[in-house]
């Protein structure tokens, strides 16, 4: 049936449901809910030595978690984030990817102004 005559006989298409978000890989391990941005691949920016966090980057080896948008970076992206900061760095060097609660930590002590003090061992 035509568009029009649906629209006069007030037959509508049913609406299309939303697509239903991917669950993160186990790889990538505890995710933070307040993630930034939430990548169409969950794994994105999750997973300790994978994909950089930043959109238009496809780089991978990224070990630079940023506290603020719990994902991580690689050396280049941040980099360029930390060097527009004229603060304590944002994205800092972990040897495995934090907990939710080292995350957290990370977070609270960057705005007190040391975000190494609770840097994930």
């Amino acid at each position: 049936m035509k568009t029009k005559f649906r629209k006069r006989l007030g037959i509508e298409p049913p609406p299309m449901p939303a697509p239903v978000p991917l669950p993160p890989p186990p790889e990538a391990g505890e995710v933070h809910p307040g993630r930034y941005p939430q990548h169409a691949d969950p794994a994105k920016g999750q997973v300790f030595g994978g994909l950089c966090n930043r959109t238009a980057c496809g780089e991978r080896r990224a070990v630079w978690w940023n506290v603020m948008t719990h994902g991580f970076y690689c050396r280049t992206c941040a980099n360029g984030i930390n060097d527009r900061l004229d603060q304590p760095p944002i994205c800092i060097r972990v040897e495995k990817k934090p907990t939710f609660n080292e995350m957290n930590e990370l977070q609270h002590g960057w705005n007190r102004g040391e975000p190494q003090a609770a840097q994930s061992q």
